[in-house]
Formats: structure tokens, C-alpha cells, sequence
């Protein structure tokens, strides 16, 4: 059953969007992983490294037309970028060109570049600097956002940011992180914008 978030109904059509897992991913901080589970691992760091990018063309392609059929025709499939020009032509150049010669997608790669170069999501979060919701917000406000909008989707009272590094002295910061209904009502502002573009766009062909 697909979830409802009250008073942010908005939300819904988000929430309903169709999302699936190959695998489940096992974090390398658990030492404790069977064989099947590094398989995993190793086929998701050579996928990230271009090397793997046909197992994983066959697996979403395959999936696509389970999912879709015929209709694959009439879809455009696109990637996420990754953090660096680099990095997305070699993860996802030939994994989109042959997904889409596999299901017939229309391959969207061609049509998102990657201008500029920013650390991966993970690296470069300076503890001392964040003690709060508006510290997080000047020093990392993408993460900012991503609290709020859990917060926003759950009807959590609060969500920790946690920064984990542990090659430190003290490798673990947490942080309470609390709502705020005025970034809640902008940020369902720009989702129903955004939402009347995409139909205007599709009312437009």
C-alpha cells in the first residue's frame, strides 16, 4: 500500500512513482558478509567503474520489459549523473546505449552533461561546522533538504544527521535535525510547479 502524507497530499504522486532493487546492499562496515553479499558488492563497484556495465544493461532492460512491454518504445530512460564528467561517461555512455538497444528506450544520455566537477555525496562534511538545522543548511544544504523532506514525507519529529569518518580520533557526529513547516510549504510549492510543467509538457505533444 503506497503511502499518504497528510496534510502534504502533493506528495502522493511522488511517493507512487514506480522504484525497484535488484539487490539489497550491504554497508562494507558490516565485516560479517557471505559470499552472495560480496558478489553483490563487487558487481556494484564494477559497475561504477565501467567495467560491469552489460550484466547490469541485461538486468534493467529485462526488467523494463517485464514492467512495461511495448511501451518501452515510448519512454525515455535517464540517468542520474554521477559527481564528474568523467565519471558519468565512463558509468553510464555505453551501460544507456545498450539498455535502450535492448527494451527500445529512447537513450537520454547524449541530452545531460555534466558541466562541472563537485565531491561524491559522501566525501568532504566537516563536523566542527554543523551543530544545527541552519548550520546544515549553510555548510550542506542539499543534505539539509534531504532531512526535511524526510521529515516532510514521514511526519518524523526529528531526523539525525550523521557524519561518520573513521579514520578520526571521534569518527562519529550526530546531529538533530527538526522540522520546519515553512521549508515543507515551499519545498510542496516547487513540487506543484514543477509537477504543472512536466504536464504541460506532456499535453504539449
Amino acid at each position: 500500500m503506497a503511502a499518504t502524507f497528510g496534510k502534504y497530499p502533493s506528495l502522493d504522486k511522488q511517493w507512487r512513482k514506480m522504484m525497484f532493487s535488484f539487490y539489497p546492499y550491504l554497508s562494507t562496515k558490516n565485516r560479517n558478509a557471505t559470499q552472495e553479499e560480496w558478489k553483490i558488492r563487487r558487481l556494484i563497484w564494477d559497475f561504477k567503474d565501467g567495467k560491469a556495465f552489460a550484466n547490469v544493461a541485461h538486468l534493467v532492460a529485462n526488467k523494463l520489459i517485464q514492467l512495461y512491454g511495448k511501451e518501452t518504445n515510448n519512454i525515455i530512460f535517464a540517468c542520474v549523473p554521477a559527481s564528474s564528467a568523467e565519471k558519468n561517461e565512463k558509468r553510464y555512455k555505453h551501460f544507456s546505449s545498450m539498455v535502450c538497444q535492448l527494451c527500445g528506450m529512447y537513450n537520454a544520455y547524449d541530452h545531460i552533461k555534466v558541466k562541472g566537477e563537485k565531491s561524491a555525496e559522501h566525501d568532504n562534511v566537516s563536523k566542527s561546522e554543523i551543530h544545527n538545522n541552519a548550520s546544515l543548511l549553510d555548510v550542506k544544504f542539499e543534505y539539509f533538504y534531504q532531512c526535511m523532506a524526510h521529515m516532510m514525507c514521514t511526519g518524523a519529529q526529528w531526523t539525525d544527521f550523521v557524519i561518520y569518518n573513521p579514520f578520526q580520533s571521534n569518527p562519529i557526529h550526530i546531529v538533530r535535525i527538526l522540522p520546519d513547516e515553512a521549508v515543507f510549504a515551499e519545498m510542496e510549492k516547487r513540487i506543484r510547479v514543477a509537477d504543472d510543467i512536466v504536464k504541460e509538457l506532456i499535453e504539449a505533444e
